[in-house]
């Protein structure tokens, strides 16, 4: 069910994708317009979900499909690498302080700030 459910959503989205570009116009006066930016927005987050849930194995059993639906759902969202996401966010969940250790990993050991 979750292969099919992702693929739903990716379909959805690129479909959706392409009729707001060829035939919704530009105009600030068309209510079209603002649906379908609702729309998309809605299935933008669709893809977050499913790229998100695909780096938990959510998706299917087989761990190359998750990597396959996880790494197209992120290239679609925001032209993310998923290897980097999908790492970035299991230390997310073994350091949920994160902004913490980032500071500390980032910041010198001697700097003119004291350190």
């Amino acid at each position: 069910m979750g292969i099919v459910l992702a693929i739903t959503i990716i379909i959805l989205w690129s479909l959706h994708l392409l009729y707001c570009l060829t035939n919704v116009s530009v105009s600030l006066s068309n209510i079209f317009l603002y649906l379908g930016v609702i729309v998309q927005a809605y299935l933008y987050t669709g893809l977050f979900i499913t790229a998100h849930d695909s780096m938990h194995g959510s998706i299917s059993k087989r761990s190359k499909v998750n990597y396959v639906i996880g790494y197209i759902c992120s290239i679609l969202f925001a032209g993310l690498s998923y290897k980097k996401l999908r790492k970035n966010h299991f230390m997310h969940h073994s350091y949920p302080g994160l902004t913490k250790i980032l500071t500390i990993a980032v910041t010198p050991a001697t700097s003119s700030y004291g350190g």
